[in-house]
């Protein structure tokens, strides 16, 4: 639904050109949208791209973010204690699913455990899924809140639910030379 309302009058040009800004100035390659014109289904971005310097490489070691600019890299539950309820407006769902091809010439030699946590009574949960597949590294990233306001009993709850996240986003991905 925010995503209708943000991008939904935007042309695939203007849609491009925005993700390209808003992601550290990638390039996208390839581009493809399903689902816009029809309001029962989820809207999904599909693109290829390049992006210089995404990777820190330090002697024969390639160490990069699985997500790479999808990642959530700050929680935004920052107070120690909250006095009303946490309004999203409504209940959403963010799944990104990242492949990366693994470069000639280098084997993993770390990767982010899979994991899954949800939050109690049912109202959200994160599942974080990471797998050598053939010649690439794919991940799958999927955080769902079931609930479009939560009530400030489970503020603690949600902030170690989201730190969680950002720390699993952002754990690093290291590949070495064979």
């Amino acid at each position: 639904m925010n995503y209708r309302k943000k991008n939904g009058s935007l042309d695939e040009d203007k849609l491009i050109s925005n993700i390209e800004t808003a992601n550290d100035d990638i390039e996208i390659i390839n581009f493809k949208l399903t689902n816009k014109g029809e309001l029962s289904k989820p809207m999904a971005e599909m693109y290829t791209f390049e992006k210089e310097d995404v990777a820190e490489i330090i002697g024969d070691k390639i160490y990069f973010s699985p997500l790479l600019f999808l990642a959530m890299d700050e929680n935004p539950f920052k107070l120690e204690t909250r006095e009303y309820p946490i309004d999203f407006g409504t209940p959403w769902k963010e799944k990104a699913t990242v492949t990366v091809s693994i470069p000639e010439g280098y084997k993993i030699e770390s990767i982010p455990e899979s994991i899954g946590v949800g939050l109690s009574d049912e109202m959200g949960e994160f599942i974080f899924l990471v797998k050598e597949v053939g010649k690439s590294i794919q991940i799958i990233s999927i955080i769902e809140i079931n609930n479009g306001v939560i009530p400030d009993q489970y503020y603690a709850e949600l902030k170690g639910f989201f730190k969680q996240v950002v720390a699993k986003q952002t754990e690093q991905i290291v590949l070495s030379r064979i």
